[in-house]
């Protein structure tokens, strides 16, 4: 996978050791199109104003590489950048869950997974994501800029957020590693999602003229009052067996 590159203005030389760690980030700015190729302009990493950078940035419409793979960004402090790859999403610590899985959300990070499985494959770096205690023994894979903040020190930033979705990009990411393309449609049911469903289907259960339902239905309600006969004729059977008085 292929961007269009625009040069940080502060990175460093080339990688002393081959980078373990696949580190995630936020801007901490909207998630607007066209913020990825104005924030690697000559605005902000593309100039001295800075002073950070990052491997690549990505937002709803495009990604733009900002740092060649063999080259140091200056992304998480000195206590990771010698080690990690860095890429940058537009957006904030502070978006919930139904915003980081909304339809934009959703095409920025694919395109930001399937980059990150391309180097991922390149490097052997596994496509998971690592504990606290994996990262601090050395391991290889995924993590984020909160987890170097507190396993290495050397910056203050907490970013992505507990919001972000782990677990769906690192099934976008697993699926790329493989070699398949995700479904477009491939998105976890959020807590508003379900209660909707439910709601529904309750509403539909309880609807005679939802016959699609109630046909499905009636092989069960037909079982159930077997099963309440049969309970009754026992019972009645029991009754009679019982010595009389």
């Amino acid at each position: 996978m292929n961007l269009p590159f625009i040069e940080a203005f502060t990175h460093g030389g080339r990688f002393h050791q081959r980078p373990r760690l696949l580190v995630v980030h936020s801007t901490e700015g909207p998630m607007s199109r066209g913020n990825a190729r104005a924030l690697a302009g000559p605005g902000f990493f593309g100039g001295p104003k800075a002073g950070t950078s990052a491997h690549a940035i990505f937002d709803p419409a495009e990604g733009v590489e900002m740092v060649k793979p063999d080259h140091v960004a200056f992304h998480v402090g000195p206590g990771g950048n010698g080690f990690s790859i860095g890429t940058e999403h537009c957006g904030r610590v502070s978006l919930t869950k139904e915003q980081w899985l909304s339809p934009d959300a959703r095409a920025m990070l694919r395109r930001s997974a399937e980059w990150n499985a391309q180097y991922a494959r390149a490097l052997d770096i596994p496509p998971r994501w690592l504990s606290l205690t994996a990262l601090a023994a050395g391991q290889s894979g995924f993590c984020t800029h909160n987890d170097i903040r507190l396993v290495f020190g050397g910056t203050t930033h907490s970013d992505p957020g507990r919001n972000f979705p782990y677990a769906w990009y690192m099934d976008q990411v697993q699926a790329f590693h493989a070699g398949k393309t995700p479904p477009e449609d491939d998105m976890p049911l959020t807590d508003a999602d379900f209660h909707r469903i439910r709601l529904e289907v309750i509403t539909a259960l309880n609807d005679p003229t939802h016959q699609y339902l109630q046909d499905e239905l009636a092989p069960i309600k037909d079982g159930l009052k077997a099963v309440q006969e049969n309970q009754a004729r026992l019972a009645e059977a029991v009754r009679h067996l019982r010595p009389q008085n």
